[in-house]
């Protein structure tokens, strides 16, 4: 298994368990976590629903869990 489809099913498993959308952001080359309200992608910004926060610790999570792979 190459390393592009662990990250994929690890990504697939954080999904389905926290119920929000990751997509690999081209620009950041990394994968990012959505926010749950407007689906904005967090690309070390976020947006105005008040979500910064949480977006912030589940990005964080994810990179931790992709380091693990």
């Amino acid at each position: 298994m190459t390393t592009k489809e662990k990250e994929q099913l690890i990504v697939s498993q954080f999904c389905q368990d926290l119920g929000i959308m990751v997509t690999y952001c081209e620009h950041c080359c990394d994968w990012t976590v959505h926010c749950p309200d407007c689906n904005h992608n967090f690309c070390g910004s976020g947006c105005n629903c008040g979500y910064n926060t949480y977006m912030s610790r589940q990005q964080s999570k994810l990179i931790e869990l992709l380091g693990e792979a």
